[in-house]
C-alpha cells in the first residue's frame, strides 16, 4: 500500500498547483504547510520525527511536495534511509529551463534577495551558490534548471517505475488528466477537480525595496517577525508587477541560455524521454 506521495520538483514548476489540487482530498494527509522542508533541513532524520510533522493525520498517504528535495545536496539519501521507498510515489514536474529560471529569479526579486539583473545573476552564480545555504537555495536559478543531473541523483534512490515525470506546460493545461493518472499510481479512487489557475508569477518594481524589508524583517525577533510578515506582504503587493519577459531578457542573452540548457535538455529527451518540443525555448534542439 503506498504511504507516502512526495513532490521532489522542481521549483516553480506547478508544484503549488499540484498541492491545491490534492490537499482537498481526504485520502491525503498534510504538514503545517505545502513544503516540509524535512529531508533538506533536517541532518538527522527518523520516521518517526518526520511522521510528527503531520498537522492533519486521518489520511491515508502523507503528502509532502517540498521541490528543493531533487536539487538539494543529500536530501534523496536522507529521504531513502528514512522512509520505506517502495511505500512512496513520487511526482516530478519539469518546465521549460529558461521560463523556469525566470519565474524563480523574479520570485527571489519579490522576497528580496535578488538585486542583481538576470544576466548578472547568471555570471556570478556559481560564486553566490558558494557563499551560503539561503544563496545555494533562492539564487540558483539556471543550475536548477539543469534537471538531467537532478534526475540521475533522484534514481539513485528510488525506483524508477515508483515516479512520475510530468511537464508543467500540459500539467497546466489538462490538469484533470493528470490527477487522474496520479490518483490511478497510488492506487486511490479518482476524483473530480476544478480546474485552477496555476500559480502567477510576478516581477518586482524596485528589488532594492523589497531587499530592504526583507533585511528588516530577518533582523527582528520571532513575535515581531509573525506581525511584520503582514507589512512585507503589502509592500510585495504595491512592489509587484507583471513580468515582461523583454525586460529581463535580451535575445543576445535568451541564444547563451538555449546553448548553456542544450546538452542537459538533449539528455533529458534521450535518457528520461522527456517531450521536449513542449518547450518554447527548445524547440528547434
Amino acid at each position: 500500500m503506498v504511504e507516502y506521495l512526495l513532490g521532489l520538483g522542481a521549483a516553480k514548476a506547478g508544484t503549488t498547483l499540484l498541492y491545491d489540487l490534492l490537499i482537498k482530498n481526504a485520502v491525503f494527509s498534510k504538514g503545517r504547510r505545502k513544503e516540509l522542508h524535512y529531508f533538506d533541513k533536517v541532518n538527522a532524520p527518523s520516521l518517526d520525527d518526520y511522521l510528527s510533522r503531520r498537522t492533519k493525520r486521518t489520511g491515508e498517504v502523507l503528502l509532502d511536495i517540498t521541490p528543493v528535495y531533487m536539487f538539494y545536496d543529500g536530501a534523496m539519501k536522507r529521504m531513502a534511509n528514512t522512509i520505506d521507498v517502495e511505500k512512496a510515489r513520487f511526482v516530478i514536474l519539469l518546465r521549460d529551463p529558461i521560463q523556469r529560471a525566470i519565474s524563480y529569479y523574479c520570485m527571489s526579486r519579490r522576497r528580496g534577495f535578488e538585486t542583481l539583473s538576470f544576466e548578472q545573476a547568471f555570471r556570478q552564480e556559481s560564486a553566490r551558490m558558494k557563499k551560503s545555504d539561503d544563496a545555494y537555495r533562492h539564487n540558483s536559478y539556471f543550475t536548477a534548471s539543469r534537471y538531467a543531473w537532478q534526475l540521475d541523483g533522484v534514481f539513485e534512490y528510488i525506483p524508477r517505475e515508483n515516479a512520475l515525470i510530468w511537464l508543467f506546460e500540459d500539467f497546466v493545461k489538462n490538469q484533470q488528466s493528470h490527477v487522474d493518472e496520479l490518483m490511478d499510481f497510488i492506487e486511490k479512487p479518482r476524483f473530480e477537480i476544478s480546474q485552477t489557475v496555476s500559480n502567477a508569477g510576478y516581477d518586482v518594481k524596485n528589488a532594492k525595496v523589497a531587499s530592504v524589508f526583507a533585511r528588516i524583517s530577518q533582523k527582528l525577533p520571532g513575535r515581531l517577525h509573525s506581525g511584520f510578515r503582514y507589512v512585507i506582504g503589502a509592500v510585495e503587493k504595491f512592489n509587484a508587477k507583471p513580468i515582461v519577459e523583454g525586460d529581463i531578457l535580451t535575445p543576445e542573452f535568451r541564444r547563451e541560455l538555449v546553448a548553456y540548457f542544450t546538452h542537459d535538455v538533449l539528455r533529458l529527451r534521450d535518457g528520461y524521454g522527456v517531450d521536449i518540443s513542449k518547450w518554447k525555448n527548445f524547440k528547434e534542439v
